[in-house]
This record gives structure tokens, C-alpha cells and sequence, in this order.
């Protein structure tokens, strides 16, 4: 990996890290995570109308943007349900990591795509970390689920997972710009 890249892929989950958390402090994180994404989309607007002015729109991706759209309010939902219920050193790492966990393993049934035994060691420690970093007696339970945010942080990983993989098929059938404003 070049300096470059490992200095953009550190920004962008400093940066990642830090709406997370300003999700977390937000009075209402599900009311603050729909204005993000009304304000982004105002401001990407310009960039994704020339793209589809320029290339167009396949309704073949149609499918998979109203795909993504659900997938993403329900992100949205539970991640500010997450957030709202439980502690940020709770919810992050489950949400975020049990998503990165689940994408090989769905793609490799959906797509047949496999890791490589390095990709694998590194699914798995995240794995470990995730289960590792919050385990404690009684912690999996109904009630404890509830009450630490863990369930929605769960429900949030799940919906990652299913967002990923279906971008992935979308932005085969759309400009990826375009794509992710729509």
C-alpha cells in the first residue's frame, strides 16, 4: 500500500468515525441522520445531475436504487435507534464491524467470490474483536440486547451487509456517481 492510499483510507475513518460520533451527541440521532443525508444530497445534486445528464439512466439499475434507498432509511433508523439506546464504544464497533464480517460471507454465497486466506485471518479478527471487546456474563441477553443499544447495533451490521451487496450489483448498472445520490 502506498502512503497515499493508507493516508486517505486513515482520513476517511477519522472522518468516519467523527460523524458517527456526532450522531451519537445529536439530540435526536435519527432526525440528525435524515438531515445529513437531506443536506448531502443537496449538495452533491449538481455532480450527480451532470453525470445523468451526460450518461444517462438505465432503468435496468431502478431496481437497485429503490433497493438501496430502503436499505439505507433502515439504516438510518437503526443506527440512530443504536445510538440513541447505547454507549458509542458499544454501538460503533459492533454496527460497523459486524458489517465488514458479513460482506465476504454473503458474497461468497451470492457471488462466489472468495477471500484470500489473509482477507480471511482479518475477517475473523474483526470477528474476534467485535465479541472480544464486549463480552461479559450475560451481556447477549433479551433484556441486556435492549437496553445497551447492542440489538440496533446488530440490526445495523445486518443492513450494512445488505446495502454493500446490493451497491455492489447496482453501480454495475449506473454510473457509481449517479448511483449514490439517487
Amino acid at each position: 500500500m502506498t502512503v497515499a492510499a493508507l493516508l486517505l483510507v486513515s482520513g476517511a475513518a477519522v472522518l468516519h468515525t467523527g460523524w458517527n460520533a456526532l450522531v451519537k451527541r445529536a439530540g435526536d440521532p435519527v432526525l440528525f441522520l435524515w438531515w445529513v443525508g437531506v443536506v448531502a444530497s443537496v449538495l452533491y445534486a449538481p455532480i450527480a445531475l451532470w453525470v445523468l445528464a451526460r450518461e444517462g439512466f438505465r432503468p435496468v439499475a431502478l431496481p437497485f436504487v429503490i433497493g438501496t434507498v430502503i436499505l439505507h432509511a433502515l439504516y438510518f433508523f437503526s443506527l440512530g435507534r443504536a445510538y440513541a439506546a447505547g454507549d458509542f464504544s458499544l454501538v460503533y464497533p459492533i454496527a460497523r464491524g459486524l458489517g465488514v464480517a458479513l460482506v465476504p460471507l454473503a458474497a461468497l454465497a451470492i457471488f462466489d467470490e472468495r477471500l484470500s486466506p489473509l482477507g480471511t485471518l482479518g475477517v475473523a479478527l474483526v470477528a474476534a474483536g467485535i465479541l472480544g471487546l464486549h463480552w461479559r456474563p450475560r451481556a447477549w441477553t433479551a433484556a441486556a440486547l435492549r437496553r445497551s443499544g447492542t440489538g440496533w447495533a446488530i440490526a445495523t451490521g445486518v443492513v450494512i451487509a445488505a446495502y454493500s451487496l446490493l451497491d455492489r450489483a447496482g453501480v454495475a448498472r449506473i454510473s457509481p456517481l449517479a448511483y449514490i445520490w439517487l
